[in-house]
């Protein structure tokens, strides 16, 4: 298992033990770039789990964005291995605005990850309304 979720603590699976990349700042641009040598490293790897995506907000490219995810999606797709994409997750204090592209990421990438048979971690909905799972940036769970 390759984990590219920051601080998130993967316990070892019964395949063998986990890996778990943090790229602070990354860009889904960045992983599709970064993805070939982590792979290379880890040539029997059996699942991926990818979150990314909140970086790429700030640009305001929502279309561009997409096709990023798009591409970095058909990249992992072409890997043969079992991928999870995990979902933004929600803010509460960085304004309506930002709010608002995250939530829009997030219902795009839903049901384009169930179109492909790609399972997605909600987090939009796991986080919601619980401003106490994440730290005081909300950046990530504490």
């Amino acid at each position: 298992l390759v984990s590219m979720v920051r601080d998130l603590y993967i316990p070892p699976t019964p395949s063998g033990p986990s890996k778990v990349y943090c790229f602070p700042g990354a860009k889904v641009r960045d992983i599709q770039h970064k993805l070939p040598s982590i792979l290379a490293c880890h040539a029997k790897v059996d699942n991926i789990i990818v979150h990314v995506g909140t970086n790429d907000i700030r640009e305001r490219r929502s279309t561009a964005l997409r096709k990023d995810f798009t591409t970095l999606i058909t990249t992992l797709m072409g890997t043969g291995k079992r991928i999870v994409i995990s979902g933004p997750l929600p803010t509460y204090r960085k304004g309506a605005e930002r709010w608002s592209r995250l939530f829009g990421l997030h219902t795009w990438l839903k049901p384009h990850c169930a179109s492909l048979g790609i399972p997605y971690v909600d987090n939009f909905n796991l986080f919601w309304e619980r401003p106490s799972l994440l730290k005081h940036d909300d950046s990530c769970p504490p």
